[in-house]
C-alpha cells in the first residue's frame, strides 16, 4: 500500500486512493476502522494533518500485516449470534452522526437461562456475556437526520 507524498501531481487524488486502499483493509482489520472514518469525514477538506495521519495509518497497517481475522473452533455445541451498536453525535470535525454496528457468533453461555430484558450487570453476568466471539459483519455508517 502506498504512502500519500505530497510532491504528487495530484494530491487530493492521491489522498483518495490512499484512502480508497485502507477502506478495504478495514474489512479484516477493524483496529483501524475509527481512523480510516476520520480520515474519510475529512476527504474533501484534507489538510497536512489529515495525510499524516493517513500515513502513520498505513505505517500501523504495515508494521502489523500478520493480524486477521482468525476464527476458532468453539468448545461447544450451541452458539448465539450478538449484535453490538454504538453511536456518537455530530462534532466539530464531523457534521453528521456515525453508527457502530459489530454482528459475532459467540458460545451461547446462556442456553436454558431466561434473561430479562433490563437487568444490572454483575460480574457473573459480564462473563457470560462475554467469551470467545467471531466478527460475522461490521459496519459504521453515517446517520441520517
Amino acid at each position: 500500500m502506498p504512502k500519500y507524498h505530497l510532491e504528487r501531481r495530484n494530491p487530493n487524488s492521491e489522498f483518495r486512493s490512499v484512502l480508497g486502499a485502507l477502506l478495504w483493509v478495514t474489512s479484516t482489520r477493524l483496529d483501524v476502522v475509527s481512523d480510516v472514518s476520520l480520515l474519510q469525514a475529512r476527504v474533501t477538506v484534507a489538510e497536512i494533518r489529515d495525510i499524516k495521519l493517513a500515513n502513520s495509518v498505513v505505517d500501523k497497517v504495515k508494521a502489523y500485516s500478520d493480524v486477521r481475522l482468525h476464527y476458532r473452533f468453539f468448545g461447544s455445541d450451541h452458539q448465539r449470534v450478538v449484535c453490538v451498536h454504538d453511536a456518537s453525535s455530530a462534532s466539530k470535525g464531523r457534521h453528521y452522526a456515525q453508527e457502530g454496528i459489530l454482528v459475532m457468533l459467540a458460545v451461547d453461555h446462556w442456553r436454558g437461562h431466561q434473561i430479562d430484558h433490563e437487568h444490572i450487570c454483575d460480574d457473573y453476568t459480564v462473563a457470560k456475556h462475554g467469551g470467545l466471539m467471531h466478527v460475522l459483519h461490521s459496519q459504521a455508517p453515517r446517520l441520517k437526520g
